[in-house]
């Protein structure tokens, strides 16, 4: 009997390993440790509504792979988490860097539409995420004045399946994004002539798509 004690301790020890699921659920929050770079030459002096993102994925709750060992899911607990979050990045970064924010499109001049493409976090011996979002530019009458994908990456050395550790990869790619963003003049023109633009009027040229796997 004595003997079984101690092997019964390590099977204890052992058992949160043995009974591990294929999955791991994080929450997603913003937690950057390389901050937006970029700072807009030019801030449209328009009141901007940032509608809700859609997501265009396949499956919206799968973010990312742990494909140390054997391959373990990341998922958010919300179907919406990922749009939810990348809407909350973008407003605060926005609002941070003197943009005109209002919550409401019925209060705005100019309206920014996103669609996202691609958001996949892969862990092996470091973590690496990448974000794409498809931006559209339009005014109150839905008139599109600009598009275009961006793409961000980033990535950090952590712990294995570190909720934390994902959070500032996947948070790193968010400010590599709005980096993007805030360098495209053509974009930030856009804010600017969107209200201006006259039912019919021909929108300005498109960037071009730069489309993921997911």
């Amino acid at each position: 009997m004595k003997k079984l004690i101690p092997l019964l301790c390590c099977l204890l020890l052992l058992l949160p390993c043995m009974v591990e699921g294929k999955e791991k659920v994080i929450d997603l929050k913003y937690k950057p440790r390389e901050k937006v770079k970029v700072k807009p030459k030019k801030v449209p002096s328009v009141k901007i509504f940032i509608e809700d993102i859609r997501d265009g994925r396949s499956n919206p709750k799968i973010i990312g792979e742990n494909k140390e060992e054997k391959t373990i899911q990341i998922e958010t607990a919300d179907a919406g988490g990922a749009r939810q979050f990348l809407r909350g990045v973008l407003k605060k970064e926005f609002q941070g860097n003197g943009f005109s924010l209002v919550e409401s499109a019925g209060a705005a001049q100019t309206i920014i539409t996103g669609t996202l493409v691609k958001f996949w976090t892969l862990e092996k011996s470091r973590y690496k995420s990448d974000i794409q979002l498809k931006i559209s530019v339009k005014n109150k009458a839905g008139l599109v004045a600009y598009n275009k994908t961006y793409a961000g990456t980033g990535g950090n050395f952590g712990h294995s399946l570190s909720e934390e550790n994902y959070q500032e990869s996947i948070s790193n790619a968010a400010t590599s994004l709005v980096d993007k963003i805030f360098s495209d003049a053509s974009l930030l023109r856009a804010l600017s002539e969107a209200p201006a633009m006259e039912r019919g009027a021909s929108s300005s040229p498109a960037g071009k798509a730069v489309f993921g796997p997911r």
